[in-house]
């Protein structure tokens, strides 16, 4: 099976006809149909944009499974005793995994924070670069609770603040659209302290998750 037969596949998962993916991901008409069996870097990473489901190195291989596991944190909503937090993510987010390999490699303990509901987890702030001067109720600081929601749709919300499960680890930034192809703009709120956007590849992202909500816990002593 080559991957061109395998997004064929991913296609009749979806129940989606050819023209109308070629549409979402924005590539021309009749790509598929006139496509030889390889599928070219630049296509791949619209693909991963718009359906983070997909396992892309299922896609371009044939290894693994075609979804990722985005199945194994349950939504808030159906979780009654509490969401749940992942302490120690950095180490959990290697090539291929993301959130969802933290929660399931960790007996991650589950908390209930005000302001936290509808999120599928929280995780702790670390540095200073989302400090916000303009706009202190949207800072994040050392220390933080920071609750997320997974990115299911595929569709990324630039201008918006996401937790992000690289290989480098976990990076809270605002994300915006980028003139580089296969690559987002990544933003600080905490410019006065050099913190300087900059690009990053879409292919080493391998989780989204948008911010929600965040809670500080300021302690006196």
């Amino acid at each position: 099976m080559n991957a061109k037969e395998r997004l064929l596949k991913f296609l009749d998962h979806l129940n989606l006809g050819q023209t109308a993916f070629e549409e979402n991901v924005g590539i021309s008409r009749s790509y598929i149909s006139h496509n030889k069996g390889s599928i070219g870097s630049a296509i791949v990473t619209k693909i991963a944009t718009k359906y983070p489901e997909l396992n892309i190195t299922w896609l371009q291989t044939g290894e693994g499974e075609m979804l990722k596991e985005d199945h194994s944190i349950p939504h808030a909503e159906n979780t009654s005793s509490g969401i749940p937090h992942i302490e120690s993510v950095e180490a959990f987010c290697g090539p291929g995994q993301g959130f969802d390999i933290a929660v399931m490699r960790k007996e991650c303990p589950v908390y209930n924070i005000p302001s936290m509901e509808g999120a599928d987890f929280t995780i702790r702030a670390k540095g200073r670069s989302m400090i916000n001067r303009d706009y202190p109720d949207r800072s994040v600081k050392e220390g933080d609770y920071i609750g997320c929601v997974k990115c299911r749709s595929g569709v990324v919300r630039y201008g918006e603040v996401y937790a992000l499960a690289t290989s480098e680890g976990v990076m809270v930034k605002i994300v915006q659209e980028s003139d580089r192809e296969g690559y987002v703009l990544l933003e600080s709120f905490n410019k006065e302290e050099g913190f300087k956007p900059f690009y990053y590849p879409i292919l080493d992202i391998h989780d989204w998750a948008l911010v929600v909500a965040v809670a500080s816990i300021n302690r006196w002593a």
